[in-house]
């Protein structure tokens, strides 16, 4: 939906946030990209325009805080943090580009990969 529905001034705050969060990782700062990891998502569910996602994203990401902060802890231990990173950067270039099937695929990869850490750790 946030290939499709994007507005410019939503794009620009997913640039913004693909930034902070690849410059955290450079930085080796995870809990700087922990925080810009979140803020990512949740402008990628914001770029939907679609209420009931929004909402329901918040619900959800409130009680994953804790899990989501421990995946991205492992990501870091596991060396899997710069593959992790960079697919954010495919998500926003699918979503810039509009390709919807692109982006859906992209982002069922990368929640696969945030499970499989969980259950890794």
């Amino acid at each position: 939906m946030a290939a499709l529905q994007a507005t410019p001034d939503d794009l620009h705050a997913l640039q913004q946030q693909e930034q902070a969060l690849m410059a955290a990782f450079h930085a080796g700062e995870s809990l700087r990209y922990f925080h810009a990891n979140q803020a990512f998502h949740q402008a990628l569910v914001h770029a939907s325009h679609n209420a009931t996602l929004i909402e329901l994203h918040n619900n959800l990401n409130a009680r994953l805080y804790r899990t989501r902060f421990k995946g991205n802890q492992w990501n870091a231990r596991s060396g899997d943090w710069q593959r992790v990173a960079e697919e954010h950067s495919k998500i926003l270039r699918a979503i810039e580009t509009r390709n919807g099937d692109l982006c859906a695929e992209l982002l069922a990869r990368h929640l696969n990969g945030a499970r499989a850490s969980l259950h890794a750790d």
